[in-house]
């Protein structure tokens, strides 16, 4: 078995005190969020359009996750669900 590398600043224990071990942290924190983010724009995108869903993907990546529930709330009080799946023909149908 090859040995797993180790992380250089491993999560546990907590190191609150340590500044490398806390920007570390933050730093992949602030990247996992703009990735799941940046999945989630994709979605508002595809079944908003440009225009509309466009202005909720930078509202989600410039003003945070309550956005990103705005968008989910909005999206379930117009539609009922938050289903993905097309028409019978396949095609997605922008309101």
């Amino acid at each position: 078995l090859r040995p797993r590398p180790r992380l250089p600043q491993p999560l546990l224990p907590f190191r609150l005190d340590d500044a490398e071990w806390s920007s570390t942290w933050l730093l992949t924190t602030v990247a996992d969020y703009y990735v799941s983010t940046l999945c989630l724009c994709g979605v508002i995108v595809a079944t908003d359009g440009w225009r509309v869903g466009g202005l909720w993907a930078a509202l989600c990546c410039v003003l945070g996750s309550a956005f990103a529930c705005l968008w989910v709330v909005r999206r379930l009080l117009q539609r009922g669900t938050l289903r993905l799946a097309g028409s019978a023909d396949g095609a997605f149908a922008y309101d």
